[in-house]
C-alpha cells in the first residue's frame, strides 16, 4: 500500500478529486480535512486554509495514479507526494489491492 497526499483549496475540490479517482479505481479510499497552509508563491508569503487529502493506493498503481491526479488537479503546481507505510494491517492492505484492481484496466 502507498499513501499519496495532496492539497486543494476547498471541500468541493476535495470531493471532486476523491470521487473521480475512486470511481476510476485509481485509489481504494481517501480522507480529507481542513488545514492551515503557509508557503511562498510568486514571491509572496501566503497563509490560507486548504484541504489535505490522503489517498490509499498500491505500489503498482502509484505512478499512473499520480499522473492522473496531476491531470485533473485544480492547482497550477500541486503538491503530490507518496509515502510507504512502515506497517499495515494485512487485511486492510489486501482490501486496498482488491479495490484498485476491480475497476482499473
Amino acid at each position: 500500500m502507498i499513501l499519496v497526499f495532496t492539497t486543494v483549496a476547498n471541500k468541493d475540490q476535495a470531493l471532486a478529486l476523491v470521487n473521480v479517482l475512486i470511481q476510476e479505481g485509481q485509489v481504494a479510499c481517501a480522507q480529507f480535512h481542513p488545514i492551515q497552509s503557509s508557503y511562498v508563491w510568486e514571491g509572496k508569503v501566503v497563509n490560507e486554509e486548504e484541504f489535505k487529502i490522503l489517498f490509499k493506493t498500491t505500489q503498482n498503481q502509484c505512478e499512473a495514479f499520480m499522473h492522473r491526479l496531476r491531470e485533473i488537479h485544480p492547482y497550477e503546481l500541486p503538491a503530490i507526494y507518496a509515502l510507504e507505510p512502515i506497517a499495515c494491517d494485512p487485511s486492510f492492505a489486501q482490501w486496498v489491492v482488491d479495490q484498485t484492481r476491480k475497476t482499473s484496466k
